[in-house]
């Protein structure tokens, strides 16, 4: 069931390897959601909105979410950097200074006319998880 509705939410993206990022003005202001897919004995999946979202550079994606309680904010900072073609690895952190987390993430860059999507692992305490995101230009961009 878990790869079946991975396949059914990037098919939801539309989306195609990207070879043509290379093309576009920088930096590019996004927004979107974020998913991850949780492996455990339940299996679900949380998705959140990205607040903040830039394509810095053909090089550089940064991203900011709340995974909180509206009342208990619980922000993730990512960045990360190309490491091949497509490929893309970097560093998050996330919480409050009393329960401050951060770890790796590596993910694979996807884009089509009308945006772009992430897919990889996200490695937190000890754990891997399936994660994407699904990133779309803002009327400001630039």
């Amino acid at each position: 069931m878990r790869a079946a509705r991975k396949a059914q939410l990037l098919a939801k993206a539309n989306v195609i390897p990207d070879v043509a990022s290379r093309t576009h003005q920088y930096p590019i202001r996004l927004s979107g959601t974020v998913t991850w897919l949780i492996e455990d004995e339940d299996d679900w999946f949380q998705q959140v909105k990205i607040q903040n979202a830039i394509f810095r550079s053909v090089d550089e994606i940064v991203f900011d979410c709340d995974c909180g309680e509206p009342d208990s904010p619980f922000i993730y900072t990512v960045a990360l950097c190309r490491t091949d073609d497509v490929l893309f690895e970097g560093q998050f952190s996330g919480g409050e200074r009393h329960e401050r987390v951060t770890g790796t993430v590596v993910c694979r860059l996807y884009s089509n006319s009308r945006g772009f999507a992430l897919a990889g692992i996200w490695m937190e305490n000890g754990g891997k998880d399936e994660w994407f995101a699904e990133l779309f230009p803002t009327q400001h961009s630039k």
